[in-house]
C-alpha cells in the first residue's frame, strides 16, 4: 500500500470569494497499492457532499483553489528559500493527505464514518467496528462486536485528567454498556435511540503515548437498510483537563474536506486547530509552504514544529499571516532520517494553506537499462527463495548463483520487495492478480481463487496473448482455481511428472521453440526446488557441506522433519541445522544452473530484444532465526523479503540498477501491463513500477503490507516494521535491528503510532462504505457499497490432492 501519492498535481493559492462546503472524504489508494493514499470524498447521491450533522463550523478542511500571485518569505530568508527550492521535488503533500493527520481542536477528535478514523481502529481489523457510512447526512461507523477498541496517541500535556465526549445513538433503541480506558472501568454509559452526547470523566487515566478505549455495549439491532449494529457512532472527543467546554463544543466540525473535482486544493485551519502527521522524514527534506489569513480577523499566527523520539517539538517555521499571503521553506534535518511528528497549529484567526509539502533535493536515481515497452512477458517464480540467500541481495551469502548474478547486471534489482503472504497459495494469487489477500480471499488451505478474480494470464489471453504455465507446486493447480487462462498448462505435481528444475526448464524451452510466432506471449515458470523436500544432487550439497554426516536430516524426509521441528516433537543439533541449510542452499545453486537455459533460449531466438523478464519468489524460508523452520507461520523478514529482478527488453550488462524503497508482489501485474501497453484488469491494487525503472523516486513514505491467513498483519517501511498478531503488536527498527529481536513499541511510541496509522489506513481499504438512509425500508436491498472484497470459495480436496500436498509439507494432519 508504498507511497502516499498526491491526488493533486499542484497546490496553488485560494480565492477569498470561494465558497466551501465542508465534507469528510474517504481515503483510498490511487491505483490501490503500495500504501498510496489520496482523497476520495464520500458523496451523497443527488445531495452533494455528506456533512457531519449538528456540528458547527470550525476545524480544518481542504478546498478548491484558484491561483493567486505574490508571496512573501517566511521561515527562511528569501535567499535560503530560493536555494532550497532549486532542483527539488515533492515527496509528500500534506494538503492532499489530511486523512493521515491527527486533528486536535480543543482536544483530539476521533471522527467516525470517514477513512481517517481507520487510524484509530486498525481499519476494523479485529477491533469490533464495521464500515464508514453516511446516515441521513451524518458520517458514522457501526460498533458491531461484543467488544470494540479504539487506540489513540496523546502528548505529555494531554495526560492525566480529562473527559471523553461521545456522540452516538443506539440502533433504534437505548443502549447501555461499559467503557474501559487503559484497562480501568469508567462505569456504565447509556445512549439514546437518537443522536446525543455522552460525557464520561476520564478519571486521571489518560496517559502520554498510546491509549486504548474498550467498549462493551449491550445487544444490537437492525439499523437502516438492514445493517446490524450495537451502536452507531459519530465521533469521540478526548478533551484534556482545563479545556473550556464552550470552546470545545464550537470546535466539533467536519474536519477534512476534499475539493469538488478541481485540480488543486488547500487546507483551512481555524483558531486553535492543530494537525499532526507522524511520518518518516528522509534526509535533506524540507518544508515548503504558501499560506494566507482568511476570515474576519484579517491575520492569523501559524507555527510548524517537528518532534522526534518524544522530545518537545522544535519550531521550524512560524509567522503572522495576512490576506496577501506568505511563502517560505525550512529544513527538517533535525529528524535525522527518522520518524518525526510534524505539527501544524493556527492561533488568533483563520489560515488557508495553499501549499504545504515536504520536498527533497533531486537526485540522480539509477535507471534500468533497456526499452520501456515489451511485446512478450516471462515471469519466473522460484518457490521458497529468500532474498538474502542470493549474492544479488546479500554480498555475504555463501550461495553461488552465477546466472542470477549475471542477470542482475542487466536488470533493475528491487532490494526491498515483499510478498503479500508467507505461503504459496495466497501469495501467488496476489502475484497473478495484483490484489491483496484481504481482497482476493484465497487465504486458507481450503480456499481457492474466486471465479470473480481476474488473473494476469486470463487478462492477457483475452487480449490475444498466447499463454503458457509450467508449475511445480501442487497448490497452484486446477483444484485451487489457477487453471484458468492458459493455452498450455502443466502442473507437475497434479500430473505426477518429475518437477525438478531441469525438467521444468526443458519443457519451457520446448514451448518457446514451438509457440505461435504470430502472437505475443506470456510465459509463467513456477519452479519449486528450494522448497522441501530439499534433495539437491550430491555435488550441489557438497558445495555447502562436504563433511561426513550421519544425523537425522535426510534429504527425502525434510518435509516431515520440518513439521516435527515446528511442533516441538524433534530438536536439531547445530550440526543438523548446518546440514539442513546446506541442502536448501544446494537446491538454489542447482536451480540456477537450469534456469539459465530459459534465458539462453530467449537469447537464441532474439526474444530478449522485446521481452520483459521478471524473477521473483512467493515467500522465503526460516532456519531458526526466530525459533522455527520452514514457512507459513510468521511475518518476519526471512519469510516476506523476496527477490524481485526485472530485466527490460534489449537491456545490456553495462550497469546494474538498484531500487531500495519498498515494493510488493501486487506491483508486478500493473508493471507488466504498463510495459506491454495494455490496460490493467479492473480493481488491481498494486502500483506500476515503471517510474522506478526509469529512475523516478516515488512519493514518501512508501510501505508494504502482508498478512498470514486471518490472524496476523504487518506493515513495513524501509526502516520500521509493525506486526499485529491478533491485537498483540511488535515494532522493529530494521536499520538498527535487522534480525527483528527487540520490540520498540513502548520505547518508540512515535514510531509505533506512525506505523499503526499506515497499517490502519491500509486495512481500512477493505471495509464497507456507502450511503444509508432511514427513509428506506429495511427489507429493501441495502445501498451499502460492496467492499472491494471477493466472496470466499472453497476447493474440494480429495485424498490424492491431500497426499500430493502433504509430500510438499502442506496439509498437516
Amino acid at each position: 500500500m508504498k507511497t502516499w501519492k498526491n491526488a493533486l498535481a499542484n497546490s496553488i493559492l485560494v480565492s477569498l470569494m470561494l465558497t466551501v462546503t465542508a465534507v469528510l472524504p474517504g481515503m483510498s489508494c490511487a491505483n490501490g497499492g503500495n500504501g498510496t493514499y489520496s482523497a476520495d470524498p464520500i458523496k451523497s447521491s443527488g445531495k452533494g457532499r455528506a456533512e457531519k450533522s449538528e456540528k458547527p463550523s470550525g476545524g480544518s478542511e481542504r478546498i478548491n483553489s484558484p491561483k493567486k500571485p505574490g508571496s512573501m518569505g517566511v521561515g527562511a530568508s528569501p535567499g535560503n528559500s530560493s536555494e532550497l527550492m532549486i532542483s527539488s521535488e515533492r515527496r509528500f503533500d500534506f494538503t492532499a493527505n489530511v486523512t493521515l493527520a491527527h486533528l486536535r481542536s480543543s482536544g483530539l477528535l476521533l471522527d467516525f464514518g470517514d477513512a481517517s478514523r481507520n487510524k484509530y481502529t486498525v481499519g476494523d481489523w479485529k477491533t469490533g467496528w464495521r464500515g464508514n457510512h453516511v446516515l441521513d447526512g451524518t458520517t458514522v461507523s457501526f460498533l458491531e462486536g461484543k467488544a470494540a477498541r479504539l487506540f489513540f496517541f496523546l502528548n505529555d500535556d494531554e495526560s492525566g485528567n480529562g473527559k471523553l465526549v461521545i456522540r452516538a445513538r443506539g440502533p433504534g433503541q437505548k443502549v447501555k454498556g461499559r467503557l474501559y480506558l487503559n484497562g480501568k472501568g469508567l462505569g456504565p454509559v447509556e445512549f439514546e435511540s437518537t443522536f446525543s452526547h455522552v460525557t464520561v470523566d476520564a478519571e486521571g487515566l489518560l496517559k502520554s503515548g498510546n491509549n486504548e478505549l474498550l467498549w462493551r455495549p449491550g445487544n444490537g439491532a437492525t439499523v437502516e437498510d438492514g445493517q446490524y449494529a450495537r451502536l452507531v457512532v459519530d465521533y469521540v472527543r478526548v478533551i484534556p483537563e482545563g479545556t473550556d467546554d464552550a470552546q470545545a463544543a464550537s470546535s466539533v466540525s467536519s474536519v477534512m474536506s476534499a475539493s469538488d473535482g478541481g485540480e488543486s486544493s488547500a487546507l483551512r485551519l481555524r483558531e486553535g486547530d492543530r494537525l499532526t502527521w507522524y511520518l518518516p522524514i528522509p534526509k535533506d527534506a524540507f518544508i515548503r509552504m504558501e499560506a494566507r489569513s482568511s476570515g474576519e480577523s484579517g491575520s492569523a499566527k501559524m507555527s510548524l514544529g517537528i518532534a522526534r523520539r518524544g522530545l518537545p517539538p522544535r519550531k521550524v517555521m512560524q509567522t503572522t499571516l495576512d490576506d496577501k499571503g506568505s511563502s517560505g521553506s525550512a529544513p527538517l534535518t533535525a529528524c535525522d532520517d527518522d520518524i518525526c511528528a510534524v505539527d501544524l497549529q493556527v492561533r488568533g484567526g483563520e489560515a488557508i494553506f495553499e501549499t504545504l509539502e515536504m520536498r527533497v533535493p533531486k537526485r540522480d536515481a539509477p535507471k534500468a537499462s533497456g526499452k520501456r515497452g515489451a511485446t512478450n512477458v516471462v515471469l519466473v517464480l522460484i518457490d521458497t527463495l529468500r532474498a538474502d540467500h542470493l549474492s544479488v541481495f546479500n554480498r555475504e551469502t555463501r550461495v553461488q548463483t552465477p546466472f542470477l548474478k549475471k542477470l542482475a547486471e542487466e536488470s533493475m534489482v528491487f532490494e526491498n520487495a515483499w510478498a503479500q503472504e508467507n505461503w504459496t497459495k495466497p501469495s501467488v494469487t496476489s502475484l497473478l492478480s495484483g490484489l491483496y489477500s484481504a481482497t482476493h480471499q484465497n487465504k486458507t488451505e481450503s480456499n481457492k481463487v474466486p471465479a470473480t478474480v481476474v488473473m494476469i494470464q486470463e487478462h492477457l489471453q483475452r487480449l490475444g496473448f498466447e499463454t503458457a504455465g509450467f508449475v511445480a507446486n501442487g497448490y497452484v493447480s486446477d483444484k485451487f482455481g489457477f487453471r484458468r487462462g492458459w493455452d498450455t498448462w502443466t502442473n507437475y505435481v497434479r500430473e505426477g511428472k518429475r518437477n525438478r528444475a531441469e525438467f521444468v526448464a526443458e519443457d519451457a524451452v520446448k514451448w518457446l521453440k514451438t509457440r505461435n510466432d504470430d502472437k505475443p506471449f506470456f510465459l509463467y515458470v513456477h519452479t519449486i526446488d528450494p522448497h522441501v523436500p530439499y534433495i539437491p544432487p550430491a555435488s550441489y550439497r557438497a558445495m555447502y557441506d562436504n563433511e561426513p554426516y550421519n544425523g537425522i536430516v535426510k534429504s527425502t524426509q525434510t518435509a516431515s522433519l520440518l513439521e516435527k521441528v515446528k511442533t516441538g516433537a524433534l530438536r536439531l543439533s547445530d550440526r543438523d541445522k548446518f546440514r539442513l541449510e546446506a541442502l536448501y542452499d544446494g537446491e538454489i545453486s542447482y536451480h540456477d544452473d537450469h534456469l539459465v537455459k530459459v534465458y539462453d533460449e530467449l537469447k537464441a531466438q532474439g526474444l530478449l530484444e522485446n521481452t520483459v523478464l521478471v524473477i521473483t519468489s512467493d515467500h522465503g524460508e526460516e532456519f531458526f532465526e526466530h525459533g522455527s523452520v520452514g514457512h507459513g507461520h510468521s511475518l518476519y523478514e526471512e519469510l516476506l523479503h523476496v527477490p524481485l529482478i526485472v530485466r527490460l527488453p534489449d537491456a545490456t550488462g553495462s550497469s546494474e540498477a538498484r531500487f531500495s524503497e519498498m515494493v510488493e508482489l501486487v506491483d508486478v501485474v500493473p508493471t507488466l501491463c504498463a510495459l506491454t501497453g495494455v490496460a490493467q484488469p479492473e480493481g488491481v491494487q498494486g502500483n506500476s513500477l515503471t517510474s522506478q525503472l526509469s529512475g523516478v523516486e516515488p512519493d514518501w513514505p512508501n510501505a508494504a503490507f502482508s498478512e498470514f491467513m486471518d490472524g496476523q498483519i504487518t506493515a513495513r517501511t524501509t526502516r520500521y516494521k509493525l506486526i499485529y498478531r491478533g491485537l498483540s503488536t511488535t515494532l522493529f527498527d530494521l536499520k538498527n535491528d535487522p534480525r527483528e529481536t527487540a520490540d520498540l513499541s513502548d520505547e518508540r511510541p512515535d514510531a509505533f503510532v506512525a506505523m499503526r496509522d499506515i497499517i490502519g489506513l491500509h486495512m481500512g481499504r477493505f471495509v464497507p462504505s456507502g450511503e444509508l438512509s432511514s427513509s428506506r425500508a429495511a427489507s429493501k436491498t441495502p445501498s451499502e457499497k460492496s467492499r472491494p472484497v471477493h466472496q470466499r470459495e472453497n476447493a474440494t480436496i480429495d485424498a490424492e490432492t491431500r497426499k500430493q500436498l502433504k509430500a510438499l509439507g502442506y496439509m498437516g494432519d
